[in-house]
């Protein structure tokens, strides 16, 4: 009799340990109280708390939110304020960076690659934009030296824009500097 009352008493520890956790009291003491105190035990202190797990969640859905909101920010002041050439390129640079900084973020798990995608074709459309508005000279066959590094990433010339991928550029430098930046990558 002595055990019994025990074994409950055992059990009914265990019950008020997992109500303590967030989880079914009366559960953990009937799976003590029928199978084993010690069992239950190892099961409560196992398994995770679902309101600590919870938590977690809505800390990381928050998170990423945040970062999303700071990305849709740095995509919309990314458009070249003035039509120069000079800034054209370097909104050509910083629109790098900031892809950069994307699949960074996407590496970390933090964007998926839709996200990812949409937010580049969002940060690109107004570099691309600002390069064709921008007056550039007419394109100039490329020199000597330039020839190995066309080569060596692919980049053609059709006698009036260099051309790496799907993309048209006026300037030999401007397509070996994204060239280069994807094959870093």
């Amino acid at each position: 009799m002595e055990i019994i009352v025990f074994w409950l008493l055992l059990a009914a520890g265990v019950g008020l340990l997992a109500n303590s956790q967030g989880r079914s009291g009366l559960g953990f003491f009937l799976l003590s109280a029928v199978l084993s105190p010690l069992l239950g035990l190892i099961v409560v202190l196992v398994t995770k708390n679902p309101k600590e797990q919870e938590e977690k969640e809505r800390l990381s859905r928050q998170e990423h939110e945040r970062q999303l909101e700071s990305i849709k920010a740095i995509a919309a002041t990314s458009a070249p304020s003035a039509p120069h050439a000079n800034t054209s390129s370097m909104s050509v640079a910083s629109a790098a960076d900031e892809i950069m900084k994307l699949g960074e973020l996407r590496d970390r798990g933090l964007l998926t690659d839709a996200e990812f995608q949409s937010q580049k074709v969002a940060i690109l459309r107004p570099s691309v934009s600002a390069l064709i508005a921008t007056p550039q000279p007419s394109a100039v066959p490329p020199a000597r030296p330039c020839m190995a590094e066309m080569e060596e990433f692919g980049i053609t010339f059709d006698g009036e824009r260099y051309q790496y991928q799907e993309f048209r550029y006026e300037k030999l430098d401007d397509a070996l500097r994204y060239a280069k930046l994807q094959a870093k990558r």
